[in-house]
């Protein structure tokens, strides 16, 4: 028992100085990932190393470590223009692809499958705010099948089909899922009009309204209530 803490203190404390590097370094060597290879020598600690990942992780889990000369715009146009630059727009390249908070997330799973607030929050963070695309779903798609039945998961995972996917068809299956297991019984009728832009922008609302909820304050969120308010002003248009 002494010989399998102190290795796992040993694993620990490699990842955690690299947490510590020096200031004057690149910021991005701050975000080092625990290695995946750590899901095999947990020693029987998994819940605790996963539990102790993710409250590093939600000190900056809206980060996107990664260089990107797009940003996302923090305005847009009134009326139906900002339904084409929302629900109907071409997608650009992802600001990030697989990043720091896809990797922690990631590792947080692998040590504790059953970890739900990580694929609750994790997902949406990674789609809305870190805008990980790939992140996002493959998160998705690991909670979906970890928790087949949980109804608020596959309507986040809907959410991001439609919206950073562009896979309307795949959305409107998973809202069914959603409704089968205990969603309020409107969602069928949600699936229904996800092809139109009114219905659309009503789900967007309710997805960025929860984003706002868990983090009224943190980066992005300025963004997320611009885009609020010119979809409001779109649904009041119609």
């Amino acid at each position: 028992m002494v010989l399998r803490v102190l290795l796992l203190f040993s694993v620990f404390c490699v990842w955690g100085v690299q947490q510590l590097k020096p200031a004057q370094q690149e910021k991005k060597a701050l975000y080092q990932a625990p290695p995946k290879s750590l899901t095999d020598y947990h020693f029987d600690y998994a819940d605790m190393l996963a539990s102790t990942f993710w409250v590093r992780l939600l000190q900056d889990m809206e980060i996107c470590d990664q260089k990107s000369e797009r940003e996302l715009p923090s305005s847009l146009e009134g009326g139906d223009q900002v339904v084409q630059q929302i629900l109907e727009r071409q997608l650009p390249p992802a600001k990030c692809h697989l990043s720091w908070v896809y990797k922690m997330v990631d590792v947080v799973t692998d040590l504790d499958p059953t970890f739900y607030m990580a694929y609750d929050a994790g997902g949406l963070f990674l789609s809305v705010l870190v805008d990980d695309r790939e992140g996002a779903q493959r998160i998705y798609e690991k909670g979906i099948h970890y928790f087949p039945n949980d109804w608020r998961l596959l309507y986040k995972a809907s959410y991001h089909s439609l919206f950073e996917m562009q896979r309307p068809e795949e959305a409107a299956r998973l809202l069914v899922r959603a409704g089968k297991w205990g969603a309020p019984k409107w969602v069928y009728s949600l699936a229904a009009r996800l092809y139109t832009k009114v219905g659309q922008a009503q789900f967007a609302k309710t997805v960025l309204e929860a984003v706002l909820s868990r983090n009224p304050k943190g980066y992005g969120v300025d963004r997320v209530r611009e885009r609020l308010k010119e979809i409001d002003k779109f649904l009041q248009e119609q």
